[in-house]
């Protein structure tokens, strides 16, 4: 058994992305393969499944995709995968006064 957040009609998709591919550089550079690199693309599949395993949809069962706090947009949390992590973040975020 496992989390996902993706469908299983996403599984079968096997066209090689080259958009995805430079999100997942973007975001961390050691993160793809010698095959991906000389490709420069991934499969959707292997994008959704390198997200999943980067937060903490795989080991909460969900992730922080973004807050407003202090009328501020903040969408910076794609990489947070612990308890610790996600719980600071939440604490911080409930206990703000200025959120009405």
């Amino acid at each position: 058994m496992g989390v996902r957040t993706f469908v299983e009609e996403e599984v079968s998709l096997t066209k090689q992305r080259s958009d995805l591919y430079e999100r997942m550089i973007q975001e961390d550079p050691n993160s793809t393969t010698e095959e991906e690199n000389m490709r420069k693309s991934v499969t959707k599949l292997r994008y959704l499944d390198w997200r999943d395993e980067r937060s903490s949809s795989r080991s909460l069962g969900f992730r922080v995709d973004g807050l407003i706090e202090n009328g501020e947009t903040n969408k910076d949390f794609k990489s947070l995968k612990t308890r610790e992590e996600i719980s600071k973040l939440l604490e911080s975020f409930i206990m703000n006064t200025k959120i009405k």
